[in-house]
């Protein structure tokens, strides 16, 4: 139950920090990556000092492997934070961010040789077809686009996708790179996020680009961030970009403001590759137009600009900061002494319950849940179900009874409120049994009362996994 609670406020509030924060995004990404570097070493540094989890072999292993999780996990991080940012039905996020299960299987099954049974492909297929039912509108242009602020929905969606790519990498590359290793799991997370922010810092240039806002306004634009984490408003409604600025013109761009027009004049002198990307960038998201009457693009196009309410914007951000620490802390607490099971059970149940709760009328940015919707999240499920609880794999053996031996530990995806969607397939395959079965990990005993009342409910208890 605290599981679940915790899950669903860190999905709620991942999606309404970026409210008051939305013509800052990059400077989110930064601020919610740097935040887990002091609070991980405000553990790191006393448990090196006077503590004995974190061991002399630990701080030995190479430091290059926490530069490539870090990398992989921020790029994973910066997409997600940016389609989180962009799409603006909040229950459309839940959903497809449940691709993470097929696109996590295809990871695991290229780069692990990871085994899944026939139920679990056909789950997975399943909720390939319910992100289709759900993308529909959009697909076939029946969206009211006053209500995308100007963004392409399916490209973001696409982005949401493919962020978990890099976040599924990053779980098979923990798994290859730590196989020999036992390591405390927030020294890891410790040095991943120190690394992981220090790449957010270069990775802002192409974000720039990616929202079309010129390489001279970044600075400002991330120290407006900053203002307006603590409250203070910088955009205001005679210098926003409205969706009914973009209908009032000719050829579908909205004039911008004058103080935004001058310091977008400043973007025009960047070099021809980056306003050629840019151009590129804008094509694909929706966001083009007419070239000036002499042809020439003058650079001018500007990234979405509305107007700034950032009086919530301390509140939002840091109890999403809160509650993704907390969620983080019970995932590996239930890794440890509880059943995997019941955490994927429970995130099972929080597909419906985070759509329910943007529907709610007194959830800021709430939106009415289509029919579209419905029939995608009931797919979805279907899916869902069928994967997890149809397509287990075959008993693999005896379990470890009540002995206990030196494995290693599981370590989830990276730290986002659907790092478990992403580890599941992994946690589920052939490969992860086979350390079962060698007993690297060991098995919920027979004996407790807990194995007796999984099976009761219909599901098979999980491995747990061994953390000294």
């Amino acid at each position: 139950m605290a599981y679940v609670l915790v899950a669903l406020l860190n999905r709620l509030f991942q999606k309404l920090q970026t409210i008051p924060m939305y013509n800052y995004p990059v400077f989110l990404n930064l601020l919610t990556t740097g935040a887990y570097v002091p609070i991980s070493f405000a553990y790191i540094i006393p448990m090196l000092k006077w503590g004995k989890a974190i061991t002399p072999e630990q701080t030995r292993i190479p430091k290059y492997k926490f530069l490539v999780m870090g990398m992989l996990d921020c790029l994973a991080s910066a997409m997600q934070i940016f389609a989180v940012n962009f799409i603006t039905n909040a229950g459309t996020i839940v959903l497809v961010q449940q691709s993470a299960i097929p696109i996590s299987m295809a990871v695991s099954k290229l780069t692990l040789g990871a085994n899944y049974t026939t139920m679990q492909y056909v789950g997975a297929g399943i909720v390939c077809v319910g992100i289709f039912v759900v993308l529909s509108p959009q697909l076939d242009g029946s969206a009211d686009p006053s209500s995308e602020n100007g963004h392409n929905q399916v490209l973001w969606a696409v982005v949401m996708m493919i962020s978990c790519i890099p976040m599924a990498s990053s779980s098979v590359y923990k798994e290859y790179a730590l196989r020999d290793d036992d390591i405390d799991v927030v020294y890891l997370n410790g040095w991943v996020a120190t690394f992981q922010f220090l790449l957010c810092v270069p990775l802002a240039i192409p974000s720039a680009w990616a929202i079309n806002l010129p390489l001279t306004e970044l600075p400002g634009n991330v120290h407006d961030g900053w203002m307006c984490f603590l409250g203070h408003s910088t955009v205001q409604e005679s210098d926003a970009w409205t969706v009914e600025d973009e209908s009032s013109t000719d050829d579908g761009i909205s004039s911008l403001s004058s103080s935004s027009s001058s310091s977008s004049d400043g973007g025009s002198s960047s070099s021809t590759g980056g306003r050629t990307l840019r151009t590129i960038l804008r094509v694909l998201m929706g966001t083009d137009g007419d070239d000036d009457d002499d042809g020439d693009d003058d650079g001018s196009y500007h990234a979405p600009l509305l107007e700034d309410k950032c009086e919530m914007a301390p509140l939002y951000v840091s109890m999403y900061i809160l509650f993704n620490v907390m969620y983080n802390i019970l995932v590996i607490v239930i890794l440890k002494f509880g059943s995997a099971n019941i955490m994927f059970l429970g995130s099972t149940a929080l597909v419906p319950l985070t759509n329910a709760l943007f529907c709610l009328h007194f959830i800021p940015g709430h939106k009415d849940m289509q029919v579209t919707d419905l029939l995608g999240l009931l797919v979805i499920m279907a899916g869902i179900s069928t994967y997890r609880f149809l397509g287990r794999p075959a008993k693999s053996g005896g379990g470890q009874g009540d002995e206990v031996p030196r494995g290693v530990r599981f370590i989830p995806a990276g730290t986002t409120p659907y790092a478990m969607e992403v580890s599941q397939p992994l946690m589920q395959s052939e490969y992860w049994m086979k350390k079962v079965r060698a007993g690297k990990i060991r098995r919920t005993p027979r004996l407790e009362p807990r194995y007796a009342y999984l099976q009761k409910l219909g599901i098979s208890p999980s491995p747990q996994v061994w953390t000294p």
